[in-house]
């Protein structure tokens, strides 16, 4: 993927309206409200949005937000590889552990189905 500049009489408008980052795939969203899952373990050397404080640790799916731009896949010119990302809650407690303040609150982060396995009961 070629990066262009970015025409200075478009900044107005790409402020007023935001960039668009929905895709599409043909794919089944493999996740569902409710399901549980875990972070991956994973430790690129390259771009990843998966915060790393996250990693290894469990969740719950809440919202299932669509399909949009994998930023991991734009950043290394794979192309948009559009899928689905879900809202994904955690306990402080599971992030943190005994270091948590308040084990009990809750940390939601946007994931991408490529940051995320389903996770055993």
């Amino acid at each position: 993927m070629m990066v262009s500049k970015f025409p200075l009489d478009g900044v107005d408008e790409l402020i007023r309206t935001g960039a668009n980052y929905h895709s599409t795939t043909d794919a089944a969203p493999l996740f569902k409200n409710g399901d549980l899952v875990c972070a991956v373990n994973i430790n690129p050397t390259t771009h990843t949005r998966l915060p790393a404080y996250a990693r290894g640790k469990r969740g719950t799916i809440v919202k299932n937000y669509g399909v949009y731009v994998l930023p991991d896949a734009v950043a290394h010119d794979l192309g948009e590889k559009g899928q689905f990302m879900y809202n994904v809650e955690f306990e402080a407690g599971e992030l943190w552990g005994a270091d948590a303040p308040h084990p009990a609150d809750k940390v939601y982060l946007s994931m991408f189905e490529d940051y995320i396995i389903a996770a055993e009961a």
